[in-house]
């Protein structure tokens, strides 16, 4: 499945990784692009995603929070609650956030087009991954790439 700013609305309530581990992840710099992959031993499928056109990623989180069970006793990485892709306020809310940043710091290149501009903001994805712990993974792009699989065992 491809996931873009016209059909993203849908898409989210077709992705159901509810419980599923980070597994491995992948970001390719020179092509704006990031993967993971998602393991889920209750429902057996592992699932990709693949961002594409990446403007921005950012991993919140906070000691102060607790942890979740798998953090606190350190047995591994948290599990996922849930995939949430955000509507056109918080996708623009970010993306000031990220402009008033880039102004303060005065880099001239936080992304490679003019999230300034209405046209190249609406065809933003601003998506997140949420952890049982309270911790987000979030993501803004252009397209998500999204297919599963069944687990293979070993």
């Amino acid at each position: 499945m491809i996931i873009n700013a016209s059909n993203q609305a849908a898409a989210e309530h077709d992705i159901y990784v509810h419980d599923s581990e980070i597994k491995s992840m992948d970001i390719d710099y020179a092509n704006d692009t990031l993967t993971i992959v998602l393991d889920n031993l209750y429902l057996q499928k592992n699932f990709r995603f693949r961002f594409e056109g990446l403007v921005y990623f950012e991993m919140n989180a906070m000691k102060l929070w607790n942890g979740g069970f798998y953090g606190t006793h350190g047995i591994g990485m948290d599990e996922i609650l849930d995939f949430l892709i955000m509507g056109a306020e918080e996708r623009n809310e970010k993306l000031n956030q990220l402009i008033a940043h880039r102004d303060e710091v005065g880099y001239d290149n936080i992304s490679y087009n003019k999230p300034e501009s209405d046209y190249y903001r609406d065809n933003l994805i601003f998506c997140a991954f949420e952890f049982s712990s309270g911790d987000r993974f979030e993501f803004v792009c252009k397209t998500i790439e999204f297919d599963s699989s069944e687990l293979v065992s070993k």
